[in-house]
């Protein structure tokens, strides 16, 4: 029996303990990155598109008229109209340069493209809500802030001299009718988004939604321009009214 080896197994025990114990902590850290929802990377936001409408919503102010294009004007005493975008496209691209801006005398019609808001290559067409002749122009609108208290005296575009506005204005959105259009675009705007991030295999729920399910105030901002020219053609060009 000189052969014989007496191996004590209580022996044994204290090291299989250290090793399952071991591979445990190496495999949870495997876990959870296996399990965890797949993002895009998103700038870190402090408030909500729904904010940013409510404060829209109660904020037009008397005789800014809304066009579906998200488009916006207003006719001063002088004669002129203010021309700008409307801050319910500036709440979901968060801010964005101006390119391709018309110069002064140059004439418009009403659907003409007289800007481009442009960020980091991706792209919408802004589409002008009258006709007429432009006056002037606002190189500094790209620095007002849309939630801002003084967005519709500030963040205007152009100043145009119209040459349609009674019959053009008919075409557009004024008072209740334009609040009603407002909250109708931000529960499209909500569909939109699950859909186009459904189709492109990104997760809404860790990308665009916060906590409470609001929408992420620039959450356009956060996407690829394929997103930007689904948008472009679900809530601008498909809003062009002749």
């Amino acid at each position: 029996m000189e052969d014989f080896v007496h191996v004590n197994i209580f022996a044994t025990k204290g090291i299989e303990y250290l090793v399952v114990i071991a591979f445990l902590l190496a495999i949870i850290p495997f876990w959870r990155y296996l399990n965890s929802p797949g993002r895009l990377t998103a700038s870190p936001v402090v408030s909500s598109i729904q904010d940013a409408i409510q404060k829209m919503v109660g904020s037009i102010p008397k005789g800014v008229f809304l066009d579906p294009t998200h488009s916006w004007t207003f006719l001063e005493p002088s004669g002129s109209a203010r021309v700008g975008v409307d801050n319910f496209l500036l709440a979901a691209t968060g801010p964005v340069n101006y390119s391709e801006l018309r110069n002064t005398g140059d004439k418009i019609t009403r659907g003409d493209v007289i800007s481009v808001l442009e960020k980091e290559g991706k792209q919408l067409k802004v589409y002008s809500p009258i006709s007429g002749t432009i006056e002037r122009s606002n190189r500094k609108a790209s620095n007002v802030n849309s939630s801002d208290s003084e967005f519709y005296d500030q963040g205007w575009l152009y100043k145009v001299r119209p040459t349609n506005w009674k019959q053009e204005v008919g075409r557009l959105l004024f008072a209740r009718k334009a609040e009603e259009w407002i909250k109708a675009e931000f529960d499209r705007l909500k569909d939109f988004f699950a859909f186009s991030t459904g189709k492109y295999g990104y997760n809404p729920e860790m990308v665009i939604l916060q906590d409470g399910g609001a929408l992420a105030e620039q959450a356009l901002d956060q996407f690829p321009a394929e997103i930007w020219v689904e948008f472009q053609a679900e809530f601008i060009d498909a809003n062009k009214v002749d």
